[in-house]
């Protein structure tokens, strides 16, 4: 652990001296000592710049997990190492909620706020917090809602009971379900502007965990309609989309090989979205009109999108190879694929067609979380980030290039090719032509063509010629 100058609070003191009496050595040494040193700069920004003098909940390494994963996209073994690194930390330092041993993936972090809130959970509302986790995914399995849907509302679900729990001060008495709405407006409007004011969350997390939260008490519960105005918002911001340049995407897509480069040649050839690519089955290519068709996209809308010719010749030689796996799957008593529930009931053979199967399936046979059934599933999303941000790396690329940053380049490339916004809305899957007039920012020539009064001057030799930077 790095040393500090700062009177550090107790907690800490007492990991550093189990550290000293530890006895790492070598990469596990300086593995641990690099996730923990990055865990604490982590706490610090999330607490004003400065360690908290109270010791610090268990959950928090895993909202770390979650945040390097998403803003870092650390690999599944380098979340691993950290997770090691930080369980050893939460023992030394005896984090709250450590009981024999430290299970990180079952919890989550919630900070108490210092803000006086009217409402207090009797003892039978808490009992009912156990049951709202599965009533929330009982209500999504039965209006056949997707699996991540499901998850961000049952993770949401969790957070909230949690913290209205742990917040509640005044005395308020809910003998009745049918009773519980008031308390349960405050409670939402008290948590988003927890979210806002305590947490700094931006605008699309308060609208996610709002979403959430609503789902649970009008669909889940049963309750009417409720009033969540009110409360503080989030802060809002636009940003401006990265866009690689024609050459850039030539050397991004040159340094990818096998399913994830013909998956991002699909996104950038038709402009889709990460799991619309992966999610695209054999029936769904129409090579005669060249055409794409892109079923249930965002806000359960289809699609239409261009097929690109270049890829008809491997798009024609997977579709081959995705015929001779099926056919072994079906030999070793597999090759149902996963089927909308509605399809499901209606055509109970049709998973074992051929025409349903994904276009990119993943290497192994793996178990449904929903319906426990084994089968091949999809590509993961997570095998075309690594492949994507792998490549931009090796051809040196500096700019934060994702999947999605193939989208955008679609995008931007059409317009500045003229093609007319409302034919790039729709190929986009845009609801708003709002949505899509981003892209007119980051073009080279949004309009007239705007040259920098710089390159005007006439310097004569630049005089910085061989000079150092640093």
């Amino acid at each position: 652990m790095a040393e500090s100058s700062v009177k550090e609070p107790e907690w800490l003191l007492r990991g550093r001296s189990e550290w000293k009496k530890s006895k790492f050595r070598g990469r596990d040494g300086s593995s641990f000592a690099y996730w923990i040193k990055k865990f604490l700069v982590y706490v610090e920004r999330r607490n004003h710049g400065r360690l908290p003098s109270r010791v610090p909940r268990v959950g928090i390494i895993n909202t770390f997990a979650r945040f390097i994963e998403r803003e870092w996209e650390c690999s599944e073994d380098q979340i691993e190492e950290a997770r090691r690194s930080l369980e050893w930390m939460a023992e030394a330092c005896g984090f709250e909620g450590v009981k024999d041993g430290v299970d990180t993936r079952s919890q989550v972090e919630y900070v108490k706020p210092d803000l006086p809130y009217p409402w207090k959970l009797n003892d039978r509302l808490k009992a009912r917090f156990s049951a709202w986790p599965d009533l929330v995914i009982g209500e999504c399995r039965k209006r056949g809602l997707a699996l991540r849907t499901e998850r961000t509302y049952e993770q949401w679900t969790r957070r909230f009971s949690k913290w209205w729990e742990e917040c509640a001060c005044d005395s308020v008495d809910v003998p009745e379900l049918g009773e519980l709405a008031p308390a349960m407006e405050k409670a939402v409007v008290g948590f988003m502007d927890f979210l806002a004011v305590e947490r700094c969350s931006a605008a699309a997390t308060q609208r996610q965990a709002l979403n959430s939260v609503a789902f649970l008490v009008t669909k889940a519960l049963g309750l009417e309609t409720l009033d969540f105005s009110g409360f503080v918002r989030g802060r809002s911001k636009r940003n401006l989309p990265v866009v690689l340049s024609i050459s850039e995407v030539e050397r991004l897509l040159g340094a990818m090989s096998g399913d994830c480069r013909l998956a991002a040649e699909v996104m950038y050839g038709g402009g889709l979205r990460l799991m619309e690519v992966l999610r695209l089955r054999l029936k769904d290519l129409d090579f005669e009109y060249g055409t794409i068709l892109i079923r249930d996209g965002k806000g359960a809308k289809d699609r239409v999108v261009p097929l690109a010719t270049s890829l008809n010749v491997a798009l024609k030689r997977q579709i081959e190879f995705v015929k001779a796996r099926h056919a072994r799957d079906l030999e070793d008593g597999f090759g149902s694929v996963y089927m909308p529930p509605g399809l499901e009931r209606k055509w109970p053979k049709a998973g074992k067609d051929v025409a349903w199967q994904y276009l990119f399936p993943s290497v192994k046979i793996q178990t449904d979380p929903v319906s426990s059934k084994r089968r091949r599933h999809h590509l993961s999303d997570r095998k075309l980030r690594d492949s994507v941000k792998k490549a931009a790396r090796d051809v040196g690329i500096l700019k934060r290039v994702t999947p999605h940053t193939l989208r955008h380049s679609f995008a931007t490339h059409l317009l500045e090719k003229h093609y007319d916004i409302r034919t790039v809305q729709e190929l986009l899957g845009h609801a708003s032509v709002e949505t899509t007039m981003i892209y007119t920012h980051v073009m080279n020539r949004p309009g007239l063509h705007v040259r920098s009064p710089m390159d005007e001057l006439n310097l004569g030799g630049d005089s910085r010629d061989g000079d150092a930077a640093f």
